[in-house]
């Protein structure tokens, strides 16, 4: 279905999350997808293929993020695109505010985030169970506003 997808609608960046693989898998689904170039993260849980964009380079790679340099020649500033997929307890998320906020004071230039942060920022996110304390999204919260990023929302 992802092959279709990208073919259909001409996708040039795609980003997966938890693909349970082996990552020496992923050259043969960059084949497959029909993308030029692939990376993974440190730990192998994002996966990132792309199309064109020659010269491209990664300018930070976690076990919670990878972040892309994305240009087509050496001399354009490029546009930096970060992948997220956060841990699951506020205490392993520390590492990633950090990361972030170093990259922010680093970044000139556009730059975009996909991510799953595993935390919400407004408690109408939060569909059924108990009610959510925002106390426990202070820190993502601080570090969304520190950086000047926000939320553009999707549809779908």
């Amino acid at each position: 279905r992802l092959k279709n997808l990208v073919s259909f609608n001409k996708v040039a960046f795609v980003a997966i999350y938890e693909p349970f693989m082996n990552m020496n898998k992923i050259e043969g689904y960059k084949r497959y997808l029909g993308f030029q170039h692939c990376m993974t993260n440190s730990n192998g849980q994002i996966w990132c293929f792309w199309k064109g964009l020659n010269h491209t380079i990664c300018i930070a790679n976690t076990d919670q993020q990878l972040t892309l340099n994305m240009k087509d020649t050496p001399s354009e500033i490029g546009t930096v695109v970060m992948v997220v997929y956060a841990k699951c307890t506020p205490v392993k998320r520390e590492d990633l505010w950090d990361s972030i906020a170093n990259l922010h004071n680093q970044i000139r230039g556009p730059w975009c985030m996909g991510e799953d942060f595993n935390v919400i920022m407004d408690p109408d996110e939060k569909l059924g169970g108990l009610p959510h304390r925002m106390s426990k999204s202070m820190e993502f919260i601080n570090c969304m506003e520190a950086c000047g990023l926000s939320d553009i929302s999707f549809t779908g």
